[in-house]
């Protein structure tokens, strides 16, 4: 699990509760030097969720439960492989959202216990990588055909310099 907080001073009631709960946790910047399995780790800047996306098979993208001006692109996290837990407001990158839901590599959730539910389910290995590879297979669709309009641009640059 990854948890970016809006208030920093909460930092200290996060690692009570994984203490309670006996969850490991750690800050990014902790767990690239310890090396230790954390269970939870921790964001001090948004920007720093592409580092630990690469770590998570499954990742909550948490401005979308709750009306906020802020969203991730999703397909960011699935052009990582990840699947994709998010809320009902996406309004942002509704079509993308729509995609990648429609080829299981997206789940959407509209209360803070469906997500805790989802993300039991999604413990299971087996489970997390299907949407992962969904994840995949939806932003890579189109490839081939976007490599041969590369490769037909590219032919006529260099043709049309030798005219």
């Amino acid at each position: 699990m990854t948890i970016s907080l809006s208030e920093p001073k909460d930092l200290e009631v996060v690692k009570e509760q994984c203490s309670k709960l006996d969850l490991r946790f750690s800050a990014i910047e902790e767990f690239q030097a310890s090396g230790e399995a954390a269970q939870v780790f921790f964001l001090e800047e948004p920007a720093d969720s592409i580092k630990l996306m690469r770590l998570s098979p499954v990742v909550y993208l948490g401005n979308t439960l709750t009306m906020l001006d802020q969203q991730e692109d999703p397909l960011i996290a699935a052009s990582l492989c990840c699947g994709i837990l998010h809320g009902p407001n996406t309004s942002g990158y509704s079509m993308e959202y729509e995609g990648l839901t429609s080829v299981g590599a997206a789940l959407k959730v509209q209360t803070s216990n469906e997500l805790a539910t989802e993300l039991h389910r999604l413990y299971s290995a087996k489970n997390a990588a299907s949407m992962g590879i969904a994840a995949l297979d939806f932003i890579s669709c189109g490839a081939e055909n976007t490599d041969k309009i590369v490769e037909l641009v590219c032919d006529y640059l260099n043709h049309r310099e030798l005219i």
